[in-house]
């Protein structure tokens, strides 16, 4: 007989009405009114045919369901054997019909008294359960606690990895830009080399050609006072040629005064034409 077999078969023994009256062994359970440690912990014990069990009835029952493993199994039997032997000692004692109140009382409170340990077997036994309870409740709340703060810390990483991808795309972006502005940069400080370049080049010219002024303008104030000495040269010729042809008075003085006359504005004409070669020369 396995372990609920074995309680089942308690239960159908102890659950049978007893010829006797309420609160002796074997009949249905009803606890002693002096037995004050249980009297709270059921409540329906007093009422009126209550079918109650007796409690080292339950704990046979529980200990025989508890019967999967071996030391489960010994309890339960233990339980059991120490349950009837209870029983059967309380029958013993049962004061037989005509007895006095008094010494119903004092059989009352012996059955109490043997009542007593499977009781607080029955307590340990719901505590123990209780406590089992509690520490799977608890540890499944870890478990579940765990696992979300699991999904949690998953879900944080990917949000991380994401961010760091954005991040390392930006930040090749703008390398790219920052090559491009360099770039840009540089061809800028080359265009800006080659103008400095040629405005020195112009700079340059522009000196050489204030330096060709400046001296065309001396050749220039040359040529006027040449020109100037020329015709002061002529009018003094003229003035030479106009005396003498006043004191000679006679033809021959006169053909050669315009003789010379001519030729000496023969020269002043090839003077002229240097003094505009030699200008025409500069300004080209």
């Amino acid at each position: 007989m396995n372990g609920h077999e074995r309680g089942w078969s308690v239960l159908r023994s102890h659950s049978q009405p007893a010829p006797a009256g309420h609160g002796e062994p074997g009949s249905p359970l009803v606890l002693a009114p002096h037995h004050h440690h249980h009297q709270h912990a059921h409540p329906h014990a007093h009422g009126p045919g209550g079918n109650l069990l007796h409690p080292s009835v339950i704990c046979a029952f529980l200990a025989g369901q508890r019967g999967s493993s071996s030391e489960d199994d010994g309890d339960g039997g233990g339980a059991l054997d120490a349950a009837r032997g209870k029983g059967k000692a309380a029958r013993d004692r049962r004061p037989a019909k005509g007895a006095t109140g008094g010494g119903g009382g004092g059989g009352g409170a012996a059955a109490a008294g043997s009542r007593g340990g499977p009781a607080r077997g029955l307590t340990r036994t719901l505590a123990r359960l209780l406590r089992r309870t509690v520490f799977a409740a608890a540890a499944a709340g870890l478990v579940a606690g765990g696992a979300a703060a699991g999904r949690l810390l998953h879900a944080n990483y990917l949000a991380t990895l994401d961010d760091r991808a954005s991040l390392v795309a930006r930040v090749e972006g703008l390398s790219r830009a920052l090559e491009k502005s360099s770039a840009r940069a540089a061809s800028a400080e080359a265009e800006r080399d080659a103008s400095a370049a040629r405005s020195r080049e112009l700079s340059s010219a522009l000196e050489a050609a204030n330096a060709r002024a400046a001296a065309a303008a001396g050749e220039s104030a040359e040529v006027a006072r040449l020109n100037m000495a020329l015709q002061r040269r002529l009018e003094a010729a003229e003035a030479r040629a106009d005396r003498a042809a006043a004191a000679a008075g006679g033809g021959h003085n006169h053909v050669q005064c315009g003789t010379r006359l001519r030729e000496m504005e023969t020269r002043v004409a090839g003077l002229e034409r240097e003094n505009a070669a030699l200008r025409g020369g500069r300004s080209g």
